[in-house]
């Protein structure tokens, strides 16, 4: 995972292709979700690579920034990504993304769409066609043992019966761990079941 960012201070003008081959958007590509954190900034399609960011007034200027959508920007082409950002300049002081780190693209490709790009996390992947044993640790293995033995997983075929039920719990782990910013919301959530 990456988090580039770019200072834009050069106008840049592209006229916006036709986009017949987008796919259908989902999950955080979603103009929805970008939607549901609207309290952090105003969604802003980049429409060739099929993002969103959240525009941001900065405080004590009449300047405006933009972050990617939390927690992690995805989009659908990120060969186009370069063009979006470009088009940018001039109206943005800076963008910053933290991509998700399944995406189609690499750090040649960051650095030629960012002025800076650096890795942000170490993210883990574990080879599920691996035994456990073989790639978790003795401390890990210990934990999943118990937590086996102390969790009751269900399956819940109408997930929205329990949204007050989830925002309770998710408040309280808000509460507990003193969350802050884009991952305290629960803006998207909907009490309407």
């Amino acid at each position: 995972m990456d988090m580039v960012e770019r200072t834009l201070d050069q106008q840049t003008t592209i006229e916006l292709p036709q986009r017949s081959d987008a796919p259908a958007a989902t999950g955080y590509m979603h103009p929805g979700y970008a939607a549901s954190l609207a309290e952090f900034g105003t969604p802003r399609e980049l429409p060739r690579c099929g993002g969103w960011v959240l525009e941001r007034s900065i405080p004590g200027s009449e300047a405006q920034d933009a972050m990617g959508c939390y927690p992690v920007f995805t989009c659908h082409h990120w060969e186009r990504l370069r063009a979006d950002i470009a088009e940018l300049s001039g109206q943005l002081v800076t963008v910053v993304l933290v991509t998700d780190p399944f995406a189609r693209v690499d750090k040649a490709d960051l650095e030629g769409c960012f002025d800076f790009a650096r890795p942000f996390k170490r993210h883990y992947i574990a080879d599920l066609t691996v035994p456990f044993q073989d790639f978790a640790s003795k401390h890990h293995r210990y934990y999943t043992r118990r937590a086996w033995h102390d969790t009751e997983v269900e399956v819940c075929e109408e997930p929205s019966r329990y949204v007050r039920e989830w925002i309770e719990l998710y408040s309280h782990l808000v509460r507990t761990h003193n969350i802050r910013g884009c991952g305290r919301s629960l803006r998207h959530v909907s009490t309407n079941s």
